[in-house]
Formats: C-alpha cells, sequence, structure tokens
C-alpha cells in the first residue's frame, strides 16, 4: 500500500493492497468525499481510520467510479445502520442493477443481506454528466459519466 499523496489543495489519494485499488478524497468543510470505498467492509472500516488522519469530519458522500467489486462492496460501511447520518452514494445506475445479478452473491453474503436490500445500498444518486457534488468551501465536483 502506497501512503497518502496530496493531488490537489484538499484531495488526497492513496492506493491500497489487496486489490492495488485507488481511492479519491476530497475534504471539504461539509465533510467528505470518497471516489471508492474499496473491496469489502473490513477494508473500509481501514479507510475510515486513514480518513479521520484527515479529517474528523464525517464521510458524507461516497462515489462508485464504476461497477467492479473491488471498488464498491465497502459501501455499506458509509451508510445506514454503519453510519448516522449516511452517506449519499453517488454512481450509474446501472451498477445497481449489475449487482443484483446472481454472479455477485459473495457481495451479498459480505454484506449479510438480500438482493432486495442490496439495491437500497447502491448508487442512491444517478451520476449523468453535468452532476455536480458540493462539498463546501467553495469545492464541487462536476462529474463525467461514461457509458
Amino acid at each position: 500500500m502506497a501512503s497518502r499523496i496530496e493531488v490537489g489543495d484538499r484531495v488526497y489519494q492513496r492506493r491500497y493492497d489487496p486489490c492495488d485499488v485507488n481511492v479519491s478524497v476530497v475534504v471539504g468543510s461539509d465533510g467528505l468525499l470518497v471516489a471508492d470505498t474499496r473491496c469489502s467492509l473490513a477494508e473500509a472500516r481501514e479507510l475510515r481510520d486513514h480518513l479521520r488522519e484527515l479529517s474528523a469530519e464525517p464521510v458524507r458522500w461516497v462515489v462508485n467510479t464504476h461497477i467492479h467489486w473491488d471498488h464498491v462492496w465497502g459501501n455499506a460501511e458509509f451508510v445506514s445502520p454503519r453510519q448516522v447520518p449516511p452517506a449519499e452514494v453517488w454512481g450509474s445506475a446501472a451498477p445497481a442493477e449489475n449487482l443484483i445479478h446472481p454472479v455477485h452473491a459473495a457481495c451479498w453474503y459480505s454484506w449479510r443481506m438480500p438482493p432486495s436490500r442490496l439495491r437500497r445500498r447502491m448508487s442512491r444518486r444517478d451520476i449523468r454528466s453535468g452532476s455536480v457534488i458540493g462539498t463546501g468551501s467553495g469545492y464541487s465536483g462536476r462529474a463525467l459519466a461514461m457509458p
């Protein structure tokens, strides 16, 4: 695992083993935006510990860059009941539907929930090109949704 690097003012990246996942964080005055949450609840808890080194603010936004399990299975750490209030989860509408497919049964087991409840833990806000997520202090990100 590489150390955290600051790639912009209050914008950080860190690569994590075991799947070489790149996690990005924006530290805003209203909370943290996290892009990708790693492979499991245990890995997401480790991520949360690392986030506390950056800020005491809560994770308010989770952005899923794409459907791969090693980027989204940690989402449940940042929504209720594990985090109250829950973070807003942003991503394409397609990932939520794709994870309901039986091929992702390990995800259901990891999150200890049936597919019907899993859908509610995935993207709640559909990213479309031009979507804006504001994190406070004048910071906002404009999303570019890829087909």
